[in-house]
């Protein structure tokens, strides 16, 4: 009887034992992260997804750290100010860097993909601003959702596309830009940053959208 009820004892002792060890103790695992913040080792509050293409996220420009993009966004600040453009072109700080949101009508006329002359005074301006960077840039082309249906463009895949490679190619054969820094694409209308039930809705997804990456973030595929 007496080895029965050590035996007993010894896997009550055992299943304590394992218990024991489940159970985390958050105050002390809370005291070890406090413990790097600070330090440069570990900051909990900027562990981010890195975002999709449709990325909205605002960022406290004072919180970036690279100082190239910092600079730029200044620059781009105080051009739109100075000539009044904040109606058709937005500018903001993510996750992965800067974007540069323009509105269609200020570079395209209504279903067609060749800049308007007076949409190349803005692309100019930021191409001599581009020049001093060495980060990646990719250009993005988007579209409401009212089929084109034109031989040149049969859907707004190849209207967004085609948008797209135009600004780049303007970037980097009219202004010289080094061509591996960029990437084009279209995304048609399927990423809307409003819904397609008003025309006001429609002119906010169609836009070109210009992302210049935090450096170790771009698109190229090495």
């Amino acid at each position: 009887m007496n080895s029965f009820a050590d035996l007993m004892c010894l896997l009550l002792t055992f299943f304590v034992l394992l218990y024991s060890f489940s159970v985390l103790d958050v105050k002390k695992l809370e005291s070890f992260l406090t413990s790097f913040q600070g330090q440069g080792v570990l900051h909990t509050e900027n562990l981010e997804e890195i975002g999709a293409p449709g990325e909205t996220e605002d960022l406290n420009p004072d919180k970036v750290i690279d100082p190239e993009l910092l600079q730029l966004y200044r620059e781009i600040m105080a051009y739109l100010e100075a000539n009044q453009l904040y109606e058709d072109v937005d500018l903001k700080f993510v996750s992965r860097g800067l974007v540069l949101t323009i509105k269609d009508r200020l570079l395209f006329d209504s279903g067609k993909a060749v800049l308007r002359e007076d949409s190349k005074i803005i692309l100019s301006q930021m191409a001599g601003l581009f020049s001093q960077l060495d980060h990646d840039i990719a250009v993005e082309g988007h579209t409401d959702n009212i089929p084109i249906n034109r031989a040149l463009y049969p859907t707004n895949w190849e209207l967004s596309t085609a948008r797209a490679t135009s600004v780049v190619r303007f970037f980097t054969e009219e202004k010289k830009l080094d061509a591996q820094k960029f990437a084009a694409v279209g995304f048609g209308e399927w990423q809307p940053v409003a819904p397609n039930d008003t025309e006001e809705n429609r002119q906010l997804n169609r836009r070109v959208v210009i992302k210049i990456y935090t450096d170790g973030e771009g698109h190229r595929i090495e």
